[in-house]
C-alpha cells in the first residue's frame, strides 16, 4: 500500500473483532474498533480521521449493521461499507446493494477472504465518485444475485444428482433374492418417501437359510445408509457362519461408532433343514405371528432382546421353534401397526396395532401365501385411509414340503 489505510471494524463479537484487527493490522491497516452500530456511528462523525472502509456485522445491539448503512446515507458519509454475514440469502444481498453496502463477506472467512475484501471495498471506492459508486452498486449486485442464483443451483443439481444415486442405490438394496431363502415367502414393502430404513435380507447357509427384518429409525438418506449397513454386515455374518446373537452384538457395535444414535429393531431368523426348526433373535421388533398349519390358533413369538444403536451393552435371546410343513411365519415393522384412522362417531384415533394384523392374518390364513400377504396388506392400507406414517413391510414365509438349499 502506498499509504496507511484506515480501516473501521463495528461487531459485538470481541474474538472476531480481535482476530480481523490482528489480521488487518499485520498487512499494514490502521485500524479501530466498535462494539455496536451506535459507537461505529459516534466514531465517524466524531473522528479527526477519515476512514476508508467500514467493515460491519448485521447483527449488532442498539443499532443494526443495515441501520448503520442507512443512517451513513441520511448524513451523506460516502464509505465504502464491507458487511459480514452469517448467510447470504439473495434477498439479504439485495437489501444490503440497494442501501449502499459495496460488498459482503460470509462467516466463516479466512483471513486471506478476508484482506482480499477489503482490498477490493477499499479500491471501489477511491475509484468512483457518488454517481459512478451508485452505478457500480447496481451492476455489482446484479452480479452477486447472479452469481448466489448460479451456486444454488449448482447445490441443487448436486443434491438432486445424490439423492437420485441414493434413490437408485436404495431400490437395489430392497431387492430380494426369494432363492436364498429355503421357505417360500412374499412380501410387501412401501417407504413413506424414495429413501426408508425397512430391510428385508436373505441369504443361503449351510443346511438352511438366515433371513433379517429391520426397521432403522427415520425414512431419510441417514435410514437408508444404515441399512446399507446392516446388509453388508447380514452378508458377512452369513459367510463367517455366526449366529443372530453374534449378528446384533457386531450391528450393535457398528452403529453406536457411527455416532448417529439412530435406533433399530430387528429380527433375525436362521432356518435349519436337519432339525426342522427356526432359530429367532430379536432385538426389541414386534413379535412374530405363527400360523400353525394344523389350524389351531395364531401364536405371538416373542424373544426378549434390546433396541440396537443406543445402549453401549446389549443383550439378545435366541429361541428355537420347531416347525412343520404349511407353518406360516409372519413378520412385520411397526410402520404397518402403526397405522391408523379417525373413528367418526367419537372422533377418536384408533391404530391398527400388532392384535388387529394378528385377527387379518386369521382371517386370510386359508389363502395362499402370497394371496394372504395381499390381502392382509391391502386390508392394512384400507384400514389406514391409504396413509402412511412411516416406513413399511409385510414378510410372510412357509415351511415346504421339501426344504431345498
Amino acid at each position: 500500500m502506498e499509504q496507511m489505510q484506515r480501516v473501521l471494524i463495528a461487531d459485538d463479537e470481541e474474538m472476531m473483532v480481535r482476530t480481523m484487527s490482528m489480521v488487518l493490522r499485520s498487512a499494514g491497516y490502521l485500524v479501530e474498533t466498535a462494539q455496536s452500530g451506535t459507537e461505529a456511528f459516534d466514531v465517524l462523525m466524531e473522528s479527526e480521521h477519515s476512514f476508508d472502509l467500514l467493515v460491519t456485522d448485521i447483527q449488532m445491539p442498539r443499532m443494526t449493521g443495515d441501520e448503520l448503512i442507512e443512517e451513513l446515507r441520511r448524513h451523506n458519509i460516502d464509505l465504502p461499507v464491507l458487511v459480514i454475514t452469517g448467510f447470504g440469502t439473495k434477498e439479504l444481498v439485495i437489501d444490503l446493494m440497494r442501501k449502499g453496502c459495496t460488498d459482503y463477506i460470509d462467516k466463516p472467512f479466512t483471513g486471506n477472504t478476508l484482506l482480499e475484501r477489503v482490498r477490493k471495498a477499499i479500491e471501489a471506492g477511491r475509484q468512483k465518485d457518488c454517481r459512478q459508486a451508485s452505478e457500480h452498486n447496481e451492476r455489482d449486485y446484479r452480479a452477486v444475485v447472479n452469481r448466489e442464483l448460479e451456486r444454488h443451483r449448482d447445490e441443487l443439481r448436486n443434491l438432486r444428482a445424490q439423492v437420485e444415486s441414493a434413490v437408485e442405490a436404495y431400490g437395489n438394496l430392497i431387492a430380494v433374492n426369494e432363492y436364498a431363502c429355503t421357505p417360500c415367502i412374499a412380501w410387501r414393502n412401501r417407504p413413506l418417501a424414495d429413501l426408508g430404513g425397512d430391510f428385508l435380507g436373505l441369504r443361503a447357509a449351510h443346511g438352511g437359510c438366515n433371513m433379517i427384518v429391520a426397521d432403522v429409525a427415520g425414512h431419510d438418506m441417514g435410514a437408508s445408509y444404515h441399512s446399507v449397513l446392516i446388509k453388508t454386515l447380514f452378508e458377512d455374518n452369513c459367510k463367517d457362519g455366526r449366529d443372530g446373537q453374534a449378528f446384533f452384538q457386531i450391528l450393535n457395535r457398528a452403529l453406536i461408532e457411527t455416532r448417529s444414535e439412530r435406533m433399530v429393531t430387528a429380527v433375525h431368523l436362521a432356518f435349519r433343514e436337519e432339525t426342522r426348526e427356526v432359530d429367532i433373535v430379536s432385538a426389541a421388533h414386534p413379535a412374530i405371528v405363527r400360523l400353525p398349519a394344523d389350524g389351531t390358533a395364531v401364536q405371538s413369538i416373542q424373544a426378549e432382546g434390546t433396541v440396537l444403536g443406543i445402549l453401549d451393552t446389549v443383550t439378545h435371546a435366541s429361541k428355537k421353534v420347531s416347525l412343520i410343513q404349511g407353518d406360516r411365519l409372519v413378520m412385520y415393522t411397526d410402520g404397518l401397526s402403526a397405522l391408523c384412522r379417525i373413528d367418526g362417531p367419537t372422533g377418536d384415533r384408533q391404530r391398527l396395532t400388532s392384535a388387529g394384523i394378528e385377527r387379518l392374518v386369521e382371517k386370510h390364513r386359508d389363502k395362499k401365501l402370497d394371496a394372504m400377504v395381499d390381502a392382509v396388506w391391502a386390508e392394512a392400507i384400507t384400514f389406514g385411509r391409504n396413509r402412511f406414517e412411516d416406513d413399511t413391510l409385510l414378510v410372510a414365509v412357509e415351511i415346504p414340503e421339501v426344504w431345498h438349499v
